[in-house]
């Protein structure tokens, strides 16, 4: 069948709730495995469905989208919750995503939910021993990898930068976007800081292709990473394999990825942020501890592709099988 993701939307809802169940019957097949958040209601044979998306079940998402965007996201939430009411099992990236949807939704809190770390390639992106500034001109470099979403925190990194900068001038904070196409209220902020004195600390570097993410954290000494919503966290992972010191906001995902790998802080404090980026500006001891933990997390589980698929392949065997 062709990929239902490139379809018109209702056209693909039809094959999802219709064609899709019937074609499953038809054909006598042992399961259906959905990847891409959306799929049928109901099937006549064992369903494995994947919840990537964590903005589905974020209250902190829908109090920032408006009008028909905020329409269009609830129907889209609407739909998978009644996807997973008649799954067999949902799958996710994390413990802490699938504790989000049962939060949200306590009629989903007695179904069965299955775990699986995403895998990635990790092999490119080598652990930095020094704890000296990387940065010739001897300022301390802080590293927001990121794209530009209203649930990225970025204001929260704002105000941050802005109290840090209060402080001291020893330090930039380089972002992976641009300085503009941000969601409206967040450009409206970047737009009215850009006078300010502190705004120079920020330097926007732009989208970087992947092929040179491993040179950006090697130009790095820290990582901040203020996101409201996540339901897994790639650059973190890339960050501890560099083995970099994290600051990150206080949320379940982050704690399940990092452990002891970050400081964290309540994940709406842009002043504790900043307090947290001046400890680690501060205190050679304490990069060198996280940088240690993040060398250690990433070494004690296994992250690459060839697991992922080792357990993808027992999932939908035990699955098919009544199990």
């Amino acid at each position: 069948m062709a990929n239902g993701l490139s379809r018109p939307p209702l056209l693909r809802l039809l094959i999802d709730l219709v064609y899709l169940p019937l074609h499953a019957r038809r054909q006598g097949f042992d399961a259906i495995v959905t990847l891409a958040n959306f799929g049928p209601v109901w099937t006549p044979v064992p369903h494995i469905v994947f919840q990537r998306n964590a903005l589905h079940f974020s209250e902190e998402f829908f109090e920032r989208i408006r009008g028909l965007a905020n329409l269009n996201w609830r129907l889209r939430a609407w739909l998978t919750v009644a996807e997973m009411r008649g799954a067999t099992v949902t799958v996710t990236p994390t413990d802490a995503m699938a504790e989000l949807i049962k939060k949200r939704h306590p009629s989903l809190a007695g179904k069965r939910f299955h775990t699986l770390p995403h895998g990635t390639d990790l092999s490119r992106f080598t652990a930095v021993q020094s704890t000296a500034p990387v940065d010739p001109s001897g300022r301390f470099v802080f590293l927001y990898p990121t794209k530009p979403e209203i649930y990225k925190g970025f204001e929260i990194l704002l105000e941050a930068t802005e109290y840090l900068a209060a402080e001291r001038d020893d330090f930039e904070v380089r972002v992976t976007t641009d300085d503009r196409g941000w969601p409206g209220e967040i450009q409206d902020r970047i737009d009215s800081a850009r006078e300010q004195a502190w705004f120079s600390r920020l330097s926007f570097i732009g989208p970087q292709p992947a092929d040179r993410m491993p040179e950006v954290y090697r130009e790095t000494d820290a990582i901040v990473y203020p996101s409201l919503c996540e339901s897994f966290g790639f650059p973190l992972l890339e960050s501890m394999a560099c083995g970099l010191p994290i600051i990150a906001g206080d949320l379940a995902v982050n704690r399940e990825l990092c452990r002891e790998a970050a400081e964290y802080y309540p994940a709406r404090s842009s002043e504790v942020c900043a307090a947290a980026m001046q400890k680690l500006l501060s205190d050679s001891r304490c990069r060198a501890a996280l940088a240690g933990a993040s060398r250690q997390r990433i070494a004690d589980q296994d992250w690459s592709w060839d697991h992922y698929a080792r357990n993808f392949v027992e999932l939908c065997e035990s699955v098919s099988s009544g199990e």
